[in-house]
């Protein structure tokens, strides 16, 4: 890679979350290692429902069943039409044995080194060395990897899924509206049965769409509110909630943005205004705090509007810049940065990242040390119960007619997001590893002993219930492809910033923006407005 990409990769990187826009709500984990190279696959067993004729009054014979067929035996009597669950073997699809090619197409998440140790290491660095690893297992399979910078990255997948030619493997997360275009390819016949056996709940129920398997995953990056401990200690504002669960009810937040905020210098919340973040970070699961449902059940029709206190909570963030809360100027991705490693903000959503960026801004002088930071949940209202964001970029392949490529395709994405020799290099990176043998190889991991980590992983994502398909951060209608479509076409992201920037600017009021968003949401999916 050249010296000038290298660079451009890493400047872009610093201030971009990783890809959540097609994130999957969910914590996947997988198990310790990928197919072996020309191995035989380990067997599945699944239940299929066939359709019997059993008699009435006796059988003579039992259902016999076999891999192609299910032969039915009965004696000549009065019958009736029943359904049998029936066990089928069935083998995954083998790995080739001859020499072939796959593309990659990667996003720069990795900020540490192939040592695990390194921080602000060129983003390449890791990547590369995990390939070479991965030959030393399948030295018949050649991985082409474009690691794309985070400025060219909605752009370049934009055009793929566009033009119908996606790489063999793609960083990301499934989209019911692409699974249904047919430009991801099913993967159930390249998965053995016990990789799929440690996946943690909620990877494989989210990566399945009309009943087939259509992701791997990566890591687990769930996101939540992180707390400056450090600022507010600064700004004699230090009202952290002290017990387990660490909930954080909006009149807390009020309190203690009133008592850090002084309007000129210190601002309790970070809001990007120029990044999507602000939507699946803050926005939506801002409003699923003060009761708001996103969708109807059928994902059929945007409802915010319907609840008046949508408007309320859109109102807030405009009063809290007249109060001096919320940083003000329209603030950038990398300004809101600048305030909160400086100790001038006190609050972001933001994922277990977030301590790797620490690192980073750490070691180019950005952040003092000590530095503490405190994770808690989303912001909600006494009376609304808080919940968990789960979430985990998977792998998906994209639709190839060559079987070689994508069982090939396969048998990488396995090997990077669950192969327990990468789970470190989740862990120095601020994430956790996709395996449960990964979690239990690294729990002794300075990172992992973290009382942070220790919360998100022993309460947050076991004891609160996760948040539902089109809630939160999973705004985006995940079992409704004609409606992902629709709203895709109006190019949502840029319509709520645009929006937002307007109500800040006192341009748009609360109730404008709600009504708005709604009218033109509704319109393009031919909803009632």
């Amino acid at each position: 890679m050249s010296e000038e990409k290298s660079k451009m990769l890493n400047q872009k990187f610093s201030r971009r979350e990783l890809l959540r826009k097609a994130v999957l709500g969910g914590a996947g984990v997988v198990a310790a290692s990928a197919v072996a190279a020309c191995a035989t696959p380990t067997p599945q067993i699944i239940k299929e429902t066939v359709i019997v004729e059993k008699p009435v009054e006796k059988v003579v014979k039992e259902t016999v069943v076999t891999e192609k067929e299910v032969t039915k035996v009965v004696e000549k009597v009065a019958t009736q039409v029943v359904e049998k669950q029936v066990e089928k073997v069935v083998t995954a699809t083998p790995l080739p044995l001859k020499p072939v090619e796959i593309t990659w197409w990667q996003a720069p998440i990795w900020r540490f080194g192939k040592d695990n140790k390194t921080a602000d290491a060129p983003p390449d660095e890791w990547v590369n060395d995990a390939i070479v690893r991965f030959n030393k297992i399948y030295p018949q399979i050649k991985v082409k990897l474009e690691l794309i910078p985070w400025d060219q990255w909605g752009q370049k997948v934009t055009t793929a899924f566009a033009s119908g030619q996606l790489p063999n493997l793609l960083y990301g997360g499934p989209n019911i509206q692409y699974v249904q275009a047919g430009l991801y390819d099913p993967i159930d016949d390249y998965v053995p049965a016990d990789n799929i056996a440690n996946w943690t709940p909620g990877i494989k129920e989210n990566a399945t769409f009309f009943g087939k398997l259509y992701g791997l995953p990566a890591f687990q990056n769930p996101n939540f509110f992180v707390l400056n401990k450090t600022a507010l200690e600064k700004g004699g504002a230090n009202l952290i909630p002290k017990d387990p669960e660490r909930d954080f009810p909006i009149p807390l937040e009020e309190q203690m943005a009133a008592a850090f905020s002084d309007g000129k210098t210190r601002f309790f919340l970070g809001l990007p205004t120029d990044h999507p973040a602000m939507v699946y970070f803050h926005w939506s699961p801002w409003l699923k705090g003060w009761g708001v449902k996103l969708w109807d059940d059928a994902q059929e029709r945007w409802t915010v509007a319907d609840n008046p206190n949508a408007v309320k909570a859109i109102q807030w963030y405009a009063d809290s810049l007249k109060k001096g809360w919320i940083i003000p100027n329209l603030p950038k991705w990398s300004d809101v940065d600048n305030f909160y490693w400086k100790k001038n903000c006190a609050a972001r959503a933001q994922w277990p990242g977030i301590y790797a960026e620490l690192d980073v801004a750490k070691k180019q002088g950005a952040a003092e040390d000590p530095f503490e930071m405190v994770f808690v949940p989303h912001p909600h209202q006494p009376d609304v119960k808080p919940w968990s964001v789960p979430g985990g970029p998977v792998y998906q392949i994209g639709h190839t007619n060559d079987p070689a490529k994508r069982a090939a395709a396969v048998a990488f994405a396995l090997w990077l997001g669950t192969d327990d020799s990468n789970a470190e290099a989740w862990v120095v990176n601020g994430i956790y590893p996709a395996t449960k043998t990964g979690l239990e190889k690294v729990k002794n991991h300075p990172r992992m002993t973290d009382v942070n980590n220790q919360w998100v992983l022993n309460y947050y994502l076991t004891k609160l219930e996760p948040e539902k398909p089109g809630e939160g951060s999973s705004w985006t209608p995940s079992q409704n492809a004609r409606s992902s479509k629709l709203l895709n076409d109006i190019k949502p992201y840029d319509m709520f910033l645009q929006m937002f920037q307007s109500l800040l600017l006192g341009k748009m009021t609360a109730e404008e923006m709600v009504k708005e968003s709604a009218k033109r949401i509704n319109e393009a999916l031919g909803a009632k407005v």
